[in-house]
């Protein structure tokens, strides 16, 4: 893949992804804009949260979309590979990459978590419904 096409890559990844990010950004800042407002006892200590939180996702929000996307480009070698023989191209070339398969092998038994947290919330929600059931 050469620089031209990794570029191109990158820029069209960011304009898929840009408006979802900018959209929970603002949303995010919106949500918490109210917080400025709070009086009495709770004001002072409340007070940093408005400020501290719409800065925090400014900057992550600018970084995600400018410093990541240069970093995948930097990062990420991708090498040519021979097509095999039947012409489907069984394996990627992102799969063959060392941070592609160091990630994979973080990420792997993560799938199972969701599969565990499901059957945590409903064993809770049954105990709850029908104490008598639970142990």
């Amino acid at each position: 893949m050469s620089w031209r096409e990794k570029t191109q890559a990158a820029i069209v990844s960011v304009n898929e992804l840009g408006t979802p990010v900018i959209l929970s950004t603002v949303t995010v800042i919106l949500a918490f804009i109210p917080m400025a407002f709070v009086t009495g006892m709770m004001g002072p200590y409340m007070g940093p949260i408005p400020f501290n939180v719409p800065v925090a996702m400014l900057v992550s929000t600018t970084l995600a979309l400018t410093v990541t996307p240069y970093l995948a480009l930097r990062l990420i070698k991708i090498k040519p590979h021979p097509v095999s023989a039947d012409g489907d191209g069984s394996s990627s070339a992102i799969e063959n990459t060392r941070i592609y398969r160091w990630y994979h092998g973080v990420m792997a038994p993560c799938w199972i978590l969701p599969v565990v947290v499901v059957l945590s919330c409903s064993a809770l929600l049954d105990c709850c419904w029908h104490p008598s059931s639970c142990p």
